[in-house]
């Protein structure tokens, strides 16, 4: 590979020099994983791990499909080739469609495709008061390609609890467009 293929500015790398970066680190994991001892070995060790610092942690979340998420207005699920970590979207542009999501938990983040060309929306859990979600738009910040995680909440009281959304435009002259990209819903536990 020629060093333009690589790393064209000497500093970020290209996709394809992303490509063979992540190759040699999946190469060097699978080998490691390979050499790891039995079963019994790691239940021990998993015993023997300290506590967490905070009660509050968030060693239970759970990744919740997004085909388990209920829409209303046009939406569709997409494969997600711009970021290796995100390989699907629940995606729509309407302002005003909106999704109901149940999760068992003490709360809830969502994760997106970001930028300024990203909706806004607002929520609610369990029929309760509406809030307005409203994310900062740094400069930088292009019109999507960031993955932008947003906590909900993780307060609840631990049990079943319904999430309703509904997609707003920002109103914002930083909000630029009406692009609602969900990438990831998780339960906090």
């Amino acid at each position: 590979m020629r060093w333009e293929e690589w790393l064209p500015d000497g500093l970020h790398p290209t996709s394809r020099g992303s490509y063979a970066y992540a190759e040699a680190v999946i190469r060097y994991l699978e080998e490691e994983l390979r050499r790891q001892p039995d079963e019994a070995w790691a239940a021990a060790r998993v015993k023997a791990m300290a506590r967490p610092l905070r009660p509050d942690h968030w060693g239970g979340a759970v990744a919740l499909p997004l085909e388990a998420i209920r829409t209303r207005g046009p939406w569709t699920i997409r494969r997600w080739l711009h970021h290796a970590w995100i390989d699907q979207v629940l995606e729509t542009a309407a302002v005003g469609a909106g999704l109901e999501l149940d999760f068992d938990g003490r709360g809830i983040a969502l994760g997106f495709d970001f930028g300024k060309a990203s909706a806004e929306f607002r929520w609610r859990i369990d029929g309760g008061e509406w809030r307005t979600e409203e994310r900062e738009r740094p400069d930088w910040v292009g019109p999507d390609g960031w993955f932008r995680l947003s906590v909900l909440t993780e307060s609840l009281a631990p049990g079943p609890h319904r999430l309703e959304l509904e997609v707003i435009h920002g109103g914002r002259p930083d909000c630029a467009g009406t692009n609602f990209r969900l990438a990831l819903a998780a339960a906090i536990r």
